[in-house]
């Protein structure tokens, strides 16, 4: 990771990741079929950046439509981020 703050333009490349994701694992499982754990994975992909109060990307959505899998994603990944920092 880069130290210090994103500008503007590298932060609106960084949020295309979720949805990068979120398409080449609708791709997977128009592969290889249904699957809980593809399905799972989809929406932590494509949600996990999301906020409780809607000002998440790149849907803006809010609170309860935001699948559990996204939310814990989202936790883990906070959590992951400040320990690094911590070390």
């Amino acid at each position: 990771m880069k130290p210090g703050k994103l500008t503007e333009e590298e932060f609106e490349i960084l949020k295309t990741h979720t949805t990068a994701e979120e398409e080449l694992l609708t791709h997977a499982k128009e592969k290889l079929g249904e699957s809980g754990y593809l399905n799972t994975a989809v929406e932590m992909a494509a949600y996990h950046h999301e906020w409780w109060n809607g000002k998440g990307y790149p849907y803006g959505i809010s609170g309860e439509e935001i699948p559990l899998c996204a939310r814990i994603m989202a936790v883990s990944d906070v959590l992951r981020t400040d320990f690094q920092t911590m070390l």
